[in-house]
């Protein structure tokens, strides 16, 4: 049978996933970010019809959409941050820290 000490155990580890979670979606959110600035440079620097150009582009707008959606998903992810965490808790628990 788990005791206290092991459920706080439990409950901090719950914790820290949901925050390293949100870390990881910051950190593809701003690779992507870098990554469609990179395809944009690598587009202005050849010239505009030829196929260097188009696939830079189609990169940089892939890489865009991309992040939008990692975004988004992080934006609702931060909304249910606090709803998640309290979820993590026992009753008597303190309150949650946000």
């Amino acid at each position: 049978m788990p005791n206290s000490t092991q459920d706080q155990s439990v409950q901090q580890t719950q914790k820290l996933i949901i925050e390293d979670a949100v870390i990881w979606l910051e950190q593809g959110i701003d690779t992507l970010s870098q990554l469609e600035a990179l395809f944009n440079a690598i587009g202005k620097e050849c010239g505009e019809h030829t196929e260097i150009h188009k696939l830079a582009m189609l990169g940089k707008h892939v890489a865009f959409d991309i992040g939008n959606g990692i975004d988004v998903a992080r934006e609702d992810f931060e909304g249910n941050k606090h709803h998640l965490m309290t979820m993590c808790q026992q009753p008597g628990d303190e309150a949650v820290q946000s």
